[in-house]
């Protein structure tokens, strides 16, 4: 189940749900370990990896959990989506990483998407921090901001939050 109820459920419907959440998972993990990679290769998380993904996913969640796991995947994908765009209109972060977000939460649902992005934000100013230090340490080094690509960072935070807590 996506959202486990005190209910006990039917076996008859549970292998559809438990289905649909491997999918879920597993769709999540390829997208941001896939945009990951792009984004520190290239500074890029491509429209096609990430775009396709946000209408199966909430199709998937109608499908396997019903019209409360599409609630979850559609407030998760408005919310990813919004926090995205403030951070693109202020210059921190680049239109892919916006709809990384709003990609991660409608395959995570709003829960997922609040703890990975906390995870994610506590990496970079750990990256950050250490970066600083580095560059105080080594006389003489021009004092450039580096810009951290925050793929991997939003990988990171969602391994972290799906290691410990899973699929909620």
């Amino acid at each position: 189940m996506l959202y486990p109820s005190r209910k006990k459920r039917s076996q008859k419907g549970s292998h559809m749900v438990q289905t649909g959440q491997d999918l879920l998972s597993g769709c999540l993990l390829s997208v941001v370990l896939f945009s990951a990679g792009t984004d520190w290769a290239w500074r890029r998380i491509p429209n096609g990896l990430v775009l396709p993904v946000i209408p199966l996913a909430l199709l998937l969640r109608l499908v396997a959990g019903g019209l409360c796991e599409l609630w979850a995947g559609v407030l998760g994908a408005a919310l990813g989506l919004s926090l995205g765009w403030l951070h693109v209109r202020a210059g921190l972060m680049g239109g892919g990483d916006a709809k990384l977000l709003s990609c991660v939460g409608a395959l995570g649902g709003w829960w997922l998407l609040t703890h990975a992005c906390l995870w994610a934000v506590c990496a970079g100013g750990a990256v950050a921090v250490g970066l600083g230090v580095m560059a105080s340490l080594r006389p003489g080094a021009a004092r450039r901001c580096p810009h951290l690509p925050f793929g991997p960072l939003m990988a990171f935070g969602v391994l972290v939050t799906f290691s410990l807590w899973g699929m909620r």
